[in-house]
């Protein structure tokens, strides 16, 4: 999103330039709407377009990934063995997720039986839905990695979402949500953690700190 998004504007500022744009991915994914279709709002389907609709119109789509980068001598290496030389290079990688770095993390989200999803991990948001759809009663727990994520709120948000939804049936009566975060509070900024922490009182959701 980001890279698209720089490669638009400067296409519109300065229309003479080449751009290029190198992107090994055939489907663009909005992760933002991953809440909404791990919640059974809309279907995961709506999450993602194909890669050639969201490059700016003018921009050459380098369909491959980056290995290395020689800043010394302005260029970068290419996994199927090109090189590409430039005279100014935009950065936007995103980030990559390790499971393993939570041990028993990665066998729980791939067995279908056991209750554990992430609606980081594309391939288990339908996990998710379905255990929300089956959620009869009993125990939900959310929890914040301690690592930097693709959005912080996340977890905050899939936990309202979840709630909202409990709420209109008398499911909610007879559950308890709990989120986990490893941080003394919901927010770096005071205000927004103090609303965060009244809302969550007010719902009637327990949350662990540190």
């Amino acid at each position: 999103m980001g890279g698209a998004s720089v490669a638009a504007r400067l296409r519109r500022t300065a229309p003479k330039l080449k751009i290029a744009i190198i992107e090994p991915s055939a489907t663009h994914l909005y992760q933002p709407l991953f809440t909404f279709a791990a919640a059974g709002q809309i279907p995961l389907v709506q999450c993602g377009r194909p890669m050639s609709d969201v490059i700016p119109k003018g921009v050459e789509w380098i369909r491959d990934a980056v290995t290395a980068i020689e800043a010394e001598q302005c260029l970068v290496h290419l996994s199927g063995g090109n090189k590409i030389q430039y005279r100014a290079l935009v950065i936007s990688p995103g980030l990559t997720l390790d499971v393993d770095a939570i041990k028993g993390l990665s066998d729980a989200l791939n067995d279908k039986r056991h209750p554990v999803s992430s609606i980081y991990v594309s391939s288990t948001i339908d996990k998710c839905r379905s255990l929300v759809e089956q959620f009869l009663c009993g125990t939900m727990i959310f929890s914040i990695p301690p690592t930097p994520i693709k959005c912080p709120a996340a977890p905050l948000k899939i936990l309202y979402v979840i709630d909202d939804l409990l709420r209109k049936t008398s499911v909610r009566e007879v559950s308890n949500l709990t989120l986990v975060t490893p941080y003394p509070n919901l927010s770096g900024h005071p205000e927004i953690a103090h609303s965060l922490n009244q809302l969550t009182q007010r719902r009637g959701i327990q949350v662990i700190f540190e």
